[in-house]
């Protein structure tokens, strides 16, 4: 048979596991709000970060469009120095058939010709510098493409661990909700018992005090038996 003490002791142990459990349901709470600003934090770096990759893109591609604005200009400047190398060869054989009065014309169209050659080989030179740089370029294109496509990724899982984050935050808060209720519940139903128990408890007592009171009234009803019996005995006595 369980005593009213043992209601008590259960029913406090109760409450308490109930409080531990509302604690805890709190505390996941307050982690998964924590959670889902990191995730907001997250979700605003890397839009942050894909902003610069895609800024950084447009300029690497606008370079690429400058890079081949200069290759353009160097095939001119080849073209220019192509032409100055015919004229100075055909100034040469020119000089070559003055003879005597052409020679000075013809040491200056040999530093022309030399000019031009020297003129040819760094336009050569640069042409293949542009190349490597275009070569570059594409490559570096290529990666901040790819960059953006990681990014975007990143961004699509960040969004979708904040909305299983959000719907689990939404079930603790429900979930925070049902054990406050609980708690209040088991609280209330713990003040109860103890009032129960307050009450059991005085009537024990009364009931003690009654068995205590009827056993002073058997007492006193057996010495008044006796008593009487005594009188009856002497009235007898009295009689004969």
């Amino acid at each position: 048979q369980v005593t009213a003490p043992e209601i008590k002791q259960t029913s406090l142990m109760a409450a308490q596991k109930a409080e531990a459990v509302l604690q805890g349901t709190s505390r996941a709470d307050e982690a998964s709000r924590a959670g889902e600003k990191a995730i907001e934090q997250t979700m605003a770096g890397l839009v942050e970060v894909r902003e610069q990759v895609d800024a950084i893109a447009l300029k690497i591609k606008d370079l690429g469009g400058k890079t081949r604005q200069v290759g353009t200009i160097t095939g001119s400047v080849k073209d220019l120095a192509d032409q100055s190398n015919m004229l100075a060869l055909n100034a040469a054989i020119e000089a070559v058939r003055s003879g005597e009065h052409g020679k000075g014309f013809g040491v200056v169209a040999r530093e022309v010709r030399t000019l031009a050659d020297q003129s040819i080989q760094a336009t050569e030179r640069v042409r293949e510098i542009l190349q490597d740089v275009s070569d570059a370029i594409v490559v570096a294109v290529s990666i901040s493409e790819k960059g953006v496509e990681k990014m975007e990724g990143g961004l699509g899982q960040a969004r979708s661990s904040g909305e299983n984050l959000h719907q689990l935050a939404s079930i603790i808060q429900e979930n925070l909700a049902a054990v406050r209720q609980i708690s209040a519940a088991v609280s209330q139903q713990n003040a109860g018992i103890g009032q129960i128990f307050t009450a059991v408890t005085d009537q024990n007592k009364m009931m003690e005090e009654t068995v205590r009171r009827l056993e002073m009234t058997n007492s006193t009803v057996k010495t008044l038996r006796e008593v009487s019996e005594k009188v009856s005995r002497l009235a007898s006595a009295y009689r004969v």
